[in-house]
């Protein structure tokens, strides 16, 4: 059994190949060397996608389960923490905060029944977001930090600025990521 089960979930039209994510799954394995981490590559249907998720976390041979979503990954890695009781923690990286709001822009015409069947799968009571940690980046033009601070209230936040939505360069944010899992945490720091 390992110590520590890390989820990576990408974002809409992202890939678990982008740069962001193979830093974060090198770090996390050099960070958490008896860790298991997958990163799949999500479906774009919702139900496929969250069934893909369920599987993997109902795999996890831990206790000790973190979701680090990206973008919509975000969305589904806090639908996920919302819905299910084992979650430890998740990792919001620039998340979509508000799929009902997103679902009606013309941009995203073309997704609005997956966007709202994702809006419409989480509980309208949110539990305590202590065990959230949002990574924002003040030039996010695609999810704007105001719909993620008022959402998340009560999260720790950790607000940057110059990398836009991409987050490319995620390891400017790895010592508060180290800090969010290790401190206060069933995180196991190996």
């Amino acid at each position: 059994m390992t110590n520590n089960y890390f989820l990576y979930l990408h974002g809409f039209q992202g890939s678990p190949n982008s740069p962001k994510a193979q830093k974060l799954k090198a770090w996390l394995s050099d960070q958490f060397p008896e860790a298991s981490i997958d990163a799949p590559e999500l479906p774009m249907q919702t139900k496929a996608a969250l069934d893909l998720t369920h599987k993997l976390l109902d795999d996890a041979k831990t206790d000790n389960k973190v979701i680090i979503g990206s973008s919509l990954g975000g969305y589904m890695a806090h639908l996920l923490k919302q819905t299910r009781d084992d979650v430890a923690k998740v990792i919001l990286i620039n998340p979509a905060a508000r799929l009902d709001l997103i679902a009606q822009m013309p941009a995203y015409n073309h997704m609005h029944d997956e966007a709202m069947a994702l809006f419409n799968a989480m509980p309208k009571t949110l539990t305590s977001l202590s065990d959230y940690l949002l990574l924002l980046q003040e030039d996010d033009q695609t999810t704007p930090i105001n719909l993620a601070l008022a959402v998340f209230n009560g999260a720790q936040i950790d607000l940057k600025s110059g990398q836009g939505h991409a987050y490319s360069d995620i390891e400017v944010s790895f010592d508060v990521i180290r800090q969010f899992l290790t401190v206060h945490s069933t995180v196991c720091d190996s």
